[in-house]
């Protein structure tokens, strides 16, 4: 779900935990892809396009 850009509240109310802090417990860390996605986003706002 994360890879798919669903919302944490959302996905954590779909894997009937009673709060989004059991989700990011267990499945909290993140992609590589969407690590890379986060740096380009990062580097076009400093850097521009």
């Amino acid at each position: 779900m994360t890879s798919s850009n669903v919302p944490m509240k959302a996905a954590s109310e779909r894997l009937g935990h009673s709060t989004i802090v059991i989700k990011n417990d267990f499945y909290g860390h993140i992609e590589r892809s969407i690590q890379e996605d986060i740096a380009e986003k990062i580097d076009k706002v400093i850097w521009g396009d």
